[in-house]
């Protein structure tokens, strides 16, 4: 309606003067025409809390990408064990070791989803809740610094003018800010005090997670290692070639001798680890 657009249109047009009057206070205070309030306190807690949502959103990171990457590792060693698997065939007496293996594998990925499991809902689930609190807080410092600056540039223009009306915006939004500041002073603090008890379940809960992962583990990787005790596990390290060598081969012989090369291991060897 008519009434509607009208009513839109004056709330817009004083949304603007109120970023224009903003904007001029930013100004003069950047160059010094302008006081400006401040509290050393406050902006030693500011500073304080930030460094400790910033801490803890790495540590929400971290444990996301653990959760990730061990799922990665399973992926990969059961495809490993399975490949390896595919060069016995039934009748070789290493098919049941390698079948073993392949089971191995399979049990540890299942300890696996069920150690990220209690990852996701006892750490990680808690941890992005207790986020929300700072990112609540970021919210109210933003405001308050909007209100600090309402208030310093109405006292600006009361001080100038001394005019009533002035002085009554001044009062409300130094109340504002008070108010908004006290809140601030008592639950940063609160919330910085809060983080050791947070973080004792999550501490109990990561370590009786990964406690019983690696238990249930060695106990999967105990039932194949006995079927390998009798094999030494360096001998693939000097295990002979099978073709024909590359001085003996007529590759090295005819018109294009000179292009003869070997694609096998260099004289140096690099170990990665």
């Amino acid at each position: 309606s008519i009434a509607d657009n009208t009513e839109h249109t004056m709330s817009s047009w004083a949304n603007f003067r109120t970023g224009v009057a903003r904007t001029k206070q930013k100004v003069l205070e950047k160059v010094g025409s302008a006081d400006t309030t401040t509290n050393p306190e406050f902006d030693a807690e500011r500073i304080r809390i930030l460094e400790l949502f910033k801490t803890l959103k790495t540590i929400n990171k971290d444990v996301n990408t653990y959760i990730e990457k061990s799922k990665e590792y399973c992926i990969v060693s059961n495809d490993i064990a399975r490949d390896v698997a595919s060069q016995y065939e039934t009748t070789d007496p290493m098919h049941a070791t390698t079948q073993q293996h392949i089971d191995m594998a399979l049990n540890i990925d299942r300890e696996r989803q069920a150690m990220n499991e209690n990852l996701r809902q006892f750490v990680s689930g808690p941890l992005q809740e207790y986020l929300s609190q700072f990112r609540d807080l970021k919210l109210r410092m933003k405001e308050l610094d909007v209100r600090r600056l309402d208030m310093d540039r109405y006292h600006r223009e009361y001080i100038k003018d001394r005019k009533l009306a002035v002085e009554g915006k001044y009062k409300v939004t130094k109340e504002a800010y008070e108010s908004l500041l006290a809140e601030l002073m008592h639950d940063i603090p609160a919330l910085y005090a809060d983080r050791a008890l947070f973080f004792e379940p999550i501490v109990a809960a990561m370590a009786k997670s990964h406690a019983t992962f690696y238990a249930n583990s060695a106990r999967n990787v105990s039932s194949v290692v006995p079927m390998v005790a009798h094999i030494n596990e360096s001998g693939a390290t000097n295990h002979p070639r099978t073709i024909t060598a590359v001085e003996n081969s007529a590759m090295a012989r005819g018109p294009r001798a000179s292009l003869a090369s070997t694609s096998g291991p260099s004289s140096t060897t690099t170990t990665t680890t």
